[in-house]
């Protein structure tokens, strides 16, 4: 298991205890300022020099920001495409991730949960945000009914359904797909999310299998299989033909980098094992 650090916008809310830097005032380090005596009622921050210099004068003690706990969620892409890969599928590799989540959730005190979409919303994957350790075997049950449920396709309309489902209720939204389908609408379907200064953050994972998006050697007709749809079809190959192919890929991943940039974000690629130590300099690059 590769677990990991992660970063939160802004300060956490709430009064569970964790890890984070929060609003509320209580037993922290975070230093918040002076109060009136009155208005804080503990003798033993009582500050002296601020006292005496306080207009009118007034005993005044220190105040603090307690460390707070805050709220992840996992919107998983479940289609078709996600079946694929070795010798690894995509989705198991995202289920090393979300192992590693888990993990990384629970040495900091913070709830972990986890939605499923293709293109809708999959009421039967979800599960609703918990802390503590049980938390990473209910995501292992719901993993497991991912890798048997029908084969469906994904679209952006999936990720609209569970921004609808899920803005506001988490610090950060792990958005875990491959990513292969048109990206037409994508910005708006996460528009629920709010962008910057919302409090919530969409982090985008980009899981890849490197066989994937490779293209036979040799030139003639090359069987083609599209990943999403299952459908076969024979293309001529040649030259110009893998020019157009790498082209229309680095396209897609130009629009797809372009739609989370406004946000000042840049996806995280996940290929063939989860780097915990690439993944905390990740959010240290991408900080809020």
């Amino acid at each position: 298991m590769s677990a990991f650090l992660y970063r939160v916008p802004g300060q956490a809310g709430g009064a569970r205890p964790g890890a984070h830097g929060g609003r509320t005032l209580g037993t922290g380090d975070d230093f918040a300022g002076h109060r009136r005596l009155f208005e804080r009622p503990d003798p033993r921050r009582l500050d002296v020099r601020a006292s005496l210099v306080s207009v009118p004068r007034e005993w005044r003690v220190r105040t603090y920001r307690q460390r707070g706990a805050v709220t992840l969620q996992v919107l998983l892409d479940v289609s078709a495409s996600m079946r694929l890969g070795s010798p690894l599928t995509k989705l198991a590799l995202a289920g090393e991730f979300v192992q590693a989540l888990a993990e990384s959730a629970f040495a900091l005190g913070d709830a972990v949960g986890l939605a499923g979409f293709d293109t809708a919303w999959r009421e039967e994957l979800f599960v609703a945000p918990r802390a503590g350790r049980g938390v990473a075997e209910a995501l292992r049950d719901s993993l497991a009914r991912a890798a048997t449920a029908p084969l469906v396709t994904a679209d952006v309309s999936g990720i609209a359904a569970g921004a609808e489902r899920l803005a506001g209720r988490a610090a950060l939204v792990f958005l875990v797909s491959d990513f292969l389908y048109p990206l037409h609408g994508l910005a708006r379907a996460l528009e629920p999310f709010g962008g910057a200064g919302s409090g919530t953050r969409v982090v985008p994972i980009v899981v890849r299998d490197a066989a994937e998006l490779a293209l036979p050697n040799g030139i003639g007709w090359v069987p083609m299989r599209d990943v999403e749809t299952g459908r076969t079809r024979s293309i001529w190959l040649r030259r110009r033909s893998r020019e157009r192919w790498h082209e229309s890929i680095e396209r897609h991943r130009a629009a797809l980098a372009e739609v989370f940039a406004a946000d000042g974000v840049r996806p995280f690629v996940l290929q063939d094992h989860l780097d915990g130590e690439a993944m905390t300099r990740w959010f240290l690059e991408n900080a809020p």
